[in-house]
C-alpha cells in the first residue's frame, strides 16, 4: 500500500485498537465482574422467566455495542494519553506522524458545551414578550376600549363581577360589613 506516514500511523492505531477490541479479549475482562449477558438480568436468584425467541439477536446486538464502544475507547485512549497516576508511564511518541495523529484527534468531551448565543437571546426575548403580554393584556384591552368607546359596559361588568367584588357584595347583603 502506498500510504503517507500520517495514513500509516492512523491505520496502525486503528488496527491495534481493533485487535484489542476482539470480543474474546473484552469478554475475559468483563466476565469476572459482570457477565455481559442480557438474559442474566432476567434471572432473580435461580428463578427466571422464559426468554424471547429473538434473545440471541438481542445478545449479539449488545455484544456488538460493547465491542464498538471498546474500539472507540482504545482509539481515544491513544490520542488522549489515557489515565496514569504517574506520568513516567506515559509513552510520548517521537514520531511526527504519531504526534500529528494525537494532535488532530477530535474527541467530544463533557467538560465543555457549545451553545448558540443567538438562540439564547431569542429564547430570552420571546419569554419576556410572553410574560409582558400576559401581565399587561388586560389593562391594554381596557385602555383600547376606553379610547374607542366599545365594550366599556362589558369591562365595568367584568370588574363588578370579580370574585373579591362578589364576596364583598355578599358580605354587605348579610350585614357582615366590609
Amino acid at each position: 500500500m502506498n500510504l503517507t506516514s500520517q495514513q500509516s500511523s492512523t491505520y496502525g492505531r486503528i488496527f491495534q485498537a481493533a485487535v484489542e477490541a476482539i470480543f474474546s479479549n473484552i469478554l475475559q475482562q468483563l466476565a469476572p465482574r459482570d457477565p455481559p449477558l442480557l438474559a442474566r438480568r432476567q434471572i432473580n436468584g435461580i428463578v427466571g422467566l422464559g426468554l424471547p425467541d429473538n434473545q440471541w439477536q438481542n445478545e449479539m446486538g449488545y455484544f456488538y455495542s460493547i465491542t464498538m464502544a471498546h474500539l472507540q475507547r482504545a482509539v481515544v485512549a491513544y490520542g488522549a494519553g489515557g489515565f496514569a497516576a504517574n506520568t513516567a508511564y506515559i509513552n510520548v511518541s517521537n514520531d511526527s506522524s504519531d504526534r500529528w495523529l494525537c494532535q488532530n484527534l477530535v474527541i467530544r468531551g463533557t467538560s465543555h458545551k457549545s451553545f448558540s448565543l443567538f438562540a439564547l437571546i431569542l429564547a430570552l426575548i420571546v419569554g419576556l414578550l410572553i410574560v409582558t403580554t400576559g401581565t399587561t393584556i388586560e389593562d391594554l384591552i381596557y385602555w383600547c376600549q376606553g379610547k374607542s368607546g366599545h365594550g366599556i359596559s362589558k369591562q365595568e361588568e367584568w370588574t363588578a363581577n370579580e370574585l373579591l367584588m362578589m364576596q364583598s357584595l355578599l358580605y354587605e347583603r348579610d350585614d357582615c360589613g366590609v
